[in-house]
């Protein structure tokens, strides 16, 4: 294998923070707009008192133009980050998308959506702030990352693993 660890460990560091500080902004300045992120029992409260917001927009077409745009990104941040930790093979950038995508999940599953997610009142939608049970539904939040995630995670895997193949740098 030709990845860097060190250079993997450090670029992780960095995606961290970055992906920590992007979700902290965005989910408390923007929580609105990322609904469909939320626990199912919070979204059907949270349309009910908001009847003026549009459900079926905001988990449509919205949602699928986010998360495939967020993907798109990611997938050119994950590439750069292969090819300056010295991915040089296909099983190289396959291994490092892998390691690099479970740290992210892990990170966002464990710490921000169980720790932050739950606990922080900040990232209450409106008129949803006393469904304690609901924020602390772990099972949530983990069963989005493992089912069919992880099919969604091998795939993007493996086109990272391509891309280092085909295009070397």
């Amino acid at each position: 294998m030709n990845i860097n660890w060190i250079t993997l460990l450090i670029e992780l560091a960095i995606a961290t923070l970055i992906f920590t500080s992007f979700v902290l902004i965005i989910g408390i300045t923007q929580k609105e707009k990322g609904v469909f992120n939320y626990p199912i029992d919070i979204q059907k409260v949270y349309f009910e008192k908001h009847p003026d917001v549009d459900s079926k927009k905001v988990n449509g077409k919205s949602k699928i133009i986010v998360k495939s745009i967020a993907a798109l990104i990611y997938l050119g941040i994950v590439i750069l980050m292969a090819y300056l930790a010295g991915c040089k093979t296909f099983l190289d950038g396959f291994v490092f998308s892998i390691i690099t995508i479970y740290w992210i999940v892990i990170w966002d599953t464990f710490f921000i959506d169980w720790v932050l997610f739950c606990n922080l009142k900040a990232f209450r939608l409106p008129g949803t702030e006393e469904m304690d049970k609901e924020y602390h539904n772990r099972w949530y939040h983990l069963k989005a990352v493992l089912w069919p995630a992880v099919l969604i995670f091998i795939s993007f895997s493996l086109i990272v693993g391509l891309i280092i193949w085909i295009l070397p740098l």
